[in-house]
Formats: structure tokens, sequence, C-alpha cells
């Protein structure tokens, strides 16, 4: 949804991801109204569950929205400037700068154009401040030099690998099973010490003090311990044992249990939750440590497909804070889905690093195209993606298609071949073409 207003999500009744940016928004600009935010989220839910079970609705949903374009518009008269580690210049800053309020709405660009989508423009500073040539080493979260891992006993051993990672940014993992990703997130996440070569945080830790860089990582495990206590009071002891007291220990804890629609569930145990829920409870305990970096193995083993396509967006959110630019990595099977949401790749196989770096590289050194299409997708235009000439397969992903093609295809032959479809709703085509599956694949026969 990157490039479109708040506004225009509540108008075309997009409400769930306008009040997720909202909340963003908030906390990025306005971190007061976060909490405002986080209760019209709760509300939403409750309406939405509400109306799934055909019960008389206690929440109007116009009265929601209402309240929710008097939220944007008091963020947006705001004096409070987001703070970034690297200051900005017009030199690096295609968005000029504010006026001496500060306020959002004094954004403009340099041809004077007001009004710029918060959206836009929080990933555009962010991606131009990670491109900054004076905070490359300022703005690397883990810096992983020739790490190698081997074991007294077994022929397996992970390495050399040389990596460096940075905040608003999310890394995938790919790799089959035995080629080293867990063993790569647990050295990551400081939870496994490397045989040979040098791991840093530069910045995690000017000092490089380990206590305080592990208070800035969180690591998230397919199969986290459960809590024996009531969801509500585990995540009060999380926020409390992280500085978060009396009132603000309860504003903190309602806050993240309306983000994640875990109000309703606050009194059950960790045996009455379902694995999606579980999941839930163990991302929102690791972000109550306001971490610069969060590493899950395998976050997505135990979901369904619209809970993993929740989750997923949710990790994309995380990733694009001023306040916290969050650094995610995660290692999972479901390959269509996370390079959806990847800025980087790193593919495993065997233990070795078959390649590392962005998907544009990754694009450069693979063949054939995939396509991610949103839009009104009937079954039965579903059937007719068979017909198209070159296709593979197609496979519904995140809300919308995959099509993987043999062969290289541009959005605009794409365009044509889905005119005899009928495709009449189609709302976006993205070209996501660059399948880590070639890589992986030929690395898997190359050791065979």
């Amino acid at each position: 949804m990157l490039g479109e207003s708040i506004e225009h999500l509540l108008m075309e009744g997009q409400n769930e991801d306008a009040l997720n940016k909202l909340r963003q928004l908030a906390i990025d600009y306005a971190p007061t109204s976060r909490y405002v935010a986080s209760q019209l989220i709760s509300r939403l839910n409750r309406y939405n569950r509400e109306k799934r079970l055909g019960q008389s609705h206690a929440e109007n949903i116009n009265d929601i929205t209402a309240t929710a374009f008097s939220v944007l518009q008091e963020i947006v008269n705001s004096t409070t400037t987001p703070t970034w580690p690297i200051p900005l210049t017009s030199d690096n800053n295609d968005y000029g700068k504010p006026n001496a309020e500060g306020s959002l709405a004094a954004w403009s660009t340099r041809d004077g154009t007001s009004n710029v989508d918060p959206d836009t423009l929080r990933h555009t500073i962010i991606q131009q401040s990670l491109n900054s040539p004076t905070g490359t080493q300022a703005l690397t979260v883990v810096h992983m030099n020739k790490i190698e891992k081997a074991y007294g006993s077994g022929s397996f051993s992970l390495g050399p690998i040389s990596i460096s990672l940075k905040p608003g940014r999310i890394t995938v993992v790919i790799g089959k099973n035995g080629s080293g990703k867990s063993t790569l997130l647990s050295i990551i996440a400081g939870r496994l010490l490397q045989t040979k070569g040098d791991i840093t945080y530069p910045y995690l830790s000017q000092a490089q003090n380990w206590s305080e860089i592990k208070a800035k990582i969180a690591y998230l495990a397919s199969a986290s311990l459960p809590s024996p206590y009531e969801i509500r009071e585990t995540l009060e002891y999380v926020a409390a044992t992280n500085e978060k007291l009396g009132d603000l220990n309860r504003k903190f804890v309602d806050d993240y249990l309306s983000r994640y629609d875990l109000e309703r569930y606050a009194s059950y145990r960790w045996p009455q939750l379902s694995e999606g829920y579980r999941m839930r409870l163990n991302l929102v305990r690791a972000l109550l440590a306001s971490p610069n970096l969060l590493v899950l193995d395998e976050p997505l083993a135990h979901l369904d497909i619209q809970a993993r396509a929740n989750f997923l967006f949710e990790l994309t959110e995380l990733s694009r804070t001023f306040s916290n630019p969050m650094c995610i990595v995660l290692s999972t099977h479901h390959l269509d889905e996370a390079e959806l949401i990847a800025d980087d790749v790193i593919i495993l196989a065997n233990g070795k690093c078959l390649f590392f770096g962005d998907k544009v590289q990754l694009r450069r050194l693979t063949s054939g195209s995939v396509f991610h299409v949103l839009g009104g997708i009937t079954p039965e235009a579903f059937s007719r993606f068979s017909n198209m000439p070159g296709l593979q397969k197609a496979n519904r992903v995140l809300g919308g298609v995959a099509l993987h093609f043999r062969d290289v295809v541009t959005i605009e032959q794409l365009i044509e071949q889905l005119q005899p479809i009928g495709m009449q709703e189609i709302s976006s085509i993205s070209d996501l073409s660059g399948s880590s599956r070639v890589i992986l694949d030929q690395g898997e026969s190359d050791e065979n």
C-alpha cells in the first residue's frame, strides 16, 4: 500500500490498513496519539467481529472513521518532527525540509508541492539515510566477517559468511532443512558463539558493550516456551522488566493488545490459544523490549495462509519507523510470501552462503519472471490463468496471485496477456522477478 495516503485508505473503506498506518504515523510524529489510534484499532476489531457473527453492532463504523480523520489531522498539524540517526541535508533529501514549526504538513518537495504522503516520505527518508555515505558504518546493525561455525562431532559446518545488515530493512534467510539457517540466526542473535570470524553491532553499541547490545536484540523461535500466566499478566511483567511501570505499563500493554487483536484473549492462558495467536503473543513479548534487531526463526511454520499474510504485513510496518527503525531477519520455507517483503536475501545450502544481496542483484542472476497481481480475482478468473502462454504456475499469495513465467516477461506483455482473461478489476501489478529457487536448486545440485 506504499504511496497511498491514510485519508485515501479511509475513503476507500480500507479501514484496517488505514488505522495500522495511522498508529505507525503517530509513533513517528505524535507519540501520545498512538494510544488513541490503538483504541480505534480495538473498536474496528470489535465491529468486524460482531459483523462476522451477525450480531448487532456496538460500534459505529462511521464514528470510527470520523475519529480517525480527526486524529490524522491532529498528527499532520503536530509540531513534533521525527528523529533519525543520520541528519538529512538538502543534498540527499529530495523532500526538502519542514518549516520552523516542524510539522508534517510543512514537508514539501523541492518544486513546492505540499501534502507529501507520509508513508512515502517515511520510506524515502529511510532509504536515503541508509544510502548516505556518512551513515554506512553507523547504520550497520550487524557486521559479520568470515564467520564460521563447526561442531565437535558431525560433518556439518557453517561458513565462511560475510554480511552486513541495516536498520529499516528485512532480510530473509532461505535454505532447505540442514542448510544452517537456525545456526546463522542464533549467531546473529548472539545466542551461539562462532568458531571463527568476527561479528560486531555498530548501530547497537559504539563501545560494543555486550550487555547494551543484548538488550536491543529480540529472538523469536518457532517453538517458544509457553507462559504459565494469563496474556495480560505475561505482557505486564515483560513491560515492567523493560522499565514500563505504573500507568505507562497499562497503556503500553493495552496498546499492543489492541494492535495485535489480543484484547479479547487478555485473560486466556497459553493452552487456550491457537497457533496463530501464540505467535502473535510471542511477537508482542519480543516487541515490548523495543528491540533494534528482531530475529525470527521459522515464524510462519504453524500459521495458515491468512495468518501468514497478516504477520508479514506487520513485519513490513515494524521495519519502517523513524523512532525505532528495526532490522528484521527471518528464516522461512514459504519463499513466495517471504520474498514479497524481503529487502535482502541470504541463500544457504549445506552451510555455504550461495548469495547475499538485494532483489535487484538476485534478478541479475536468475531467469524467468514473477509477478504479484492484486484485484478482483474471482475463482473463474483464477482458473483461466492456466491458458497464459509460458506460465509455469499461479498460486494465491498475500491477498493476490503470484504468476511464475518460464521466460522473461515485461509488465506490458503481461497486461496484454491478461486482457483476454477478462481481468477488469486489477488494482496493481508488481514485478517480483528473480526467484531464489533458481540459485538454491543450483547450489544443491553442485553439492551433490
